[in-house]
């Protein structure tokens, strides 16, 4: 259950215990170290720091004797008040954040209830894991099926899947949960087929035994001759121990894409987690969970059968619920802007001193910063580091004429959406062979609120939606109707013979980062007027007393021009947004909606139809 990450928690805004532990690791063994990050916030009016160790291998030793006194009972919760910090899995709604970061849905309110990591100091709860990561990385809480390396009598898998229950909104990819959760609520337990049959003697399969059980794992983090060792104990609690009669064969499973599955019925394996704390880590301890799946099976040659004991495991998060009963707002922060450097170093024991010197002398400049987040990957014989700061103060307004850098004169990396991944880039403009590719969350803030073409503002009794279909990302010459839909609601009483007349914006935002403050240059490329659209050519339906309309023309007309990718550097950010506005002069009625879009820098690697 070890997930190879050491944390480090510390009332300051040094990482020195986690450079010391990765200066060690790297003079040990430099292909041992993997990355690390770090968050800096401050709580309180005092700085905290929360980082974590990423190695391939650590030293684990278990051991069955060890315990502790705060997890002496299974899923017992910590004391919070007792002045330590710990990321915690919780259940939050969005206004108890101490800072409130997220980009939330127009359905979204400060009462939505969202599943994160915090960094947690008493009763205040600062967000964490939004963070740029590396998509190579390996998550801990993937699902692990168990089986035996030898030839084996049954020819399928267990895979056990994680499903995000309805009500919640998961800002990172984790298996999160409530305490006492029924497991058919979020756990999806199938069979997945490796041959044409399911055993050699092509026989029915009788699925006779299921054992479900939840395990606790709790590790010492221990500190031996400069080497930081784990110390990991282990107990398991039975939820289900059933004797049962299933049979399946090999015709009922169904193709998924990747291989052929089947989903017995939700019945058979399901059951209640107990009441437990959540899971937690500690400057110097953590508390995981899994469940873990036993199924015995057999075929129906009865004479002599194939049998054979199958397990599937799934890590899971358990996200404390404190105090979500609704009341006053009471975030102190408001993320505006995320400042984001990218900057490349040499492998070696002392970059990590660089790396947090640069850090923090960047935030020092910065008036209005209140925390930061730093994230380090290794590759070859170099590091990779993204430093996020975040800011509560939009950064100065200044057209190009006032800027003295130039788009070329960038750092010798970029990251470029190529490929369905955010890559880096060389300066020569060509793509490098690192084998490193990058996930930047929605919830970033990397660049401010477009400037808006002046329009008038939407009438209240029109409801309008502009989406994407399946990615945000498009090519250059990309006609729009493959990627995006407009929806209108308006009253039933309200009688239209055409609906608005629809122009189109295409906007190209410029951000620099300059030694004298940040600038920002908006350039729009081209208006596109779409003409206007019959009723005939549209879809009406009747939903709430609305009529819903989707116009197809307007998109079909709209080609994304030739404009060069979406970029982010240490010096140069370069996003692009599409507004699309609405006006019909004999009901007064006018409506604007917006879209940010990616543009890729490889032309085939997006899927659709160019004009």
């Amino acid at each position: 259950m070890t997930s190879n990450c050491l944390y480090f928690i510390e009332p300051n805004d040094s990482t020195k215990p986690l450079n010391l532990a990765a200066r060690a690791e790297i003079e040990r063994d430099p292909a041992n170290y993997v990355s690390h990050e770090s968050h800096t916030f401050m709580v309180n009016q005092r700085a905290w720091t929360a980082s974590v160790l990423n190695l391939k291998r650590l030293n684990v030793t278990y051991d069955l004797t060890i315990v502790e006194d705060d997890v002496s009972e299974l899923g017992k919760s910590p004391d919070f008040e007792d002045g330590q910090g710990r990321v915690v899995s919780s259940f939050m709604r969005l206004k108890q954040l101490e800072m409130y970061p997220l980009t939330v849905p127009e359905s979204s309110s400060k009462e939505t209830l969202i599943a994160l990591r915090c960094l947690q100091i008493g009763g205040a709860k600062i967000p964490l894991d939004l963070r740029i990561r590396t998509n190579s990385e390996n998550r801990s809480d993937a699902v692990k099926p168990h089986g035996k390396n030898c030839e084996r009598s049954i020819s399928m898998e267990p895979v056990a899947t994680y499903i995000p229950p309805q009500g919640y909104r998961l800002v990172l990819r984790c298996n999160f949960m409530k305490s006492g959760s029924s497991l058919s609520d979020f756990l999806s337990v199938g069979f997945q087929r490796r041959g044409t049959s399911l055993c050699k003697c092509d026989a029915t399969i009788l699925l006779s035994h299921i054992t479900v059980t939840l395990e606790e794992h709790t590790s010492l983090k221990v500190q031996k001759g400069g080497v930081i060792e784990v110390i990991e104990k282990t107990r398991s609690h039975t939820l289900k121990d059933s004797d049962i009669t299933y049979y399946f064969s090999a015709w009922q499973f169904e193709n998924a894409g990747e291989g052929y599955v089947l989903h017995p019925p939700a019945s058979l394996y399901n059951c209640n987690l107990p009441q437990l704390g959540p899971t937690f880590h500690s400057n110097y301890r953590s508390r995981t969970y899994q469940i873990r799946i036993d199924l015995d099976v057999e075929c129906t040659l009865w004479e002599f059968p194939c049998s054979e004991r199958l397990s599937t495991t799934l890590n899971i998060d358990i996200g404390a619920e404190a105090n979500l009963i609704p009341g006053a707002a009471s975030n102190e922060f408001t993320k505006v802007q995320d400042l984001v450097y990218f900057e490349k170093y040499a492998l070696a024991p002392d970059a990590l001193d660089q790396i947090l010197e640069s850090t923090l002398l960047k935030a020092k400049m910065m008036k209005s910063c209140f925390g930061y987040q730093t994230s380090v990957v290794s590759e070859a014989d170099t590091l990779f580091a993204i430093s996020t700061f975040f800011v509560t103060e939009r950064p100065k307004k200044l057209w190009l004429s006032e800027v003295l850098i130039k788009e070329e004169d960038g750092t010798e990396y970029s990251l470029t959406f190529f490929n369905d991944h955010w890559r880096t880039k060389t300066e020569s403009g060509s793509h490098s062979n690192l084998n490193l590719s990058f996930e930047v969350p929605n919830c970033m803030k990397i660049l401010n609120s477009f400037l808006a073409p002046k329009i008038k503002e939407q009438d209240e009794y029109l409801e309008a939606t502009l989406s994407h279909r399946g990615t945000s990302v498009a090519n250059p010459g990309m006609i729009c109707k493959p990627c995006m839909t407009i929806t209108m609601r308006i009253p039933k009483s309200f009688v239209v013979k055409n609906v608005p007349l629809f122009k189109f914006y295409f906007t190209e935002q410029l951000f620099y980062l300059t030694q004298a403050g940040q600038a920002i240059h908006h350039r729009q490329h081209r208006d596109f007027d779409s003409g206007r659209a019959k009723r005939a050519s549209n879809t009406l339906t009747m939903i709430g007393g609305k009529m819903v309309c989707t116009p197809f023309d307007p998109i079909e007309r709209i080609k994304i021009p030739d404009v060069a990718p979406s970029l982010h550097s240490s010096t140069l950010h370069r996003c692009y947004k599409l507004y699309v506005t609405g006006s019909n002069p004999s009901q007064a009625m006018s409506l604007c909606l917006d879209t940010v879009f990616g543009i890729a820098d490889d032309k085939n690697s997006i899927a659709g139809t160019s004009a």
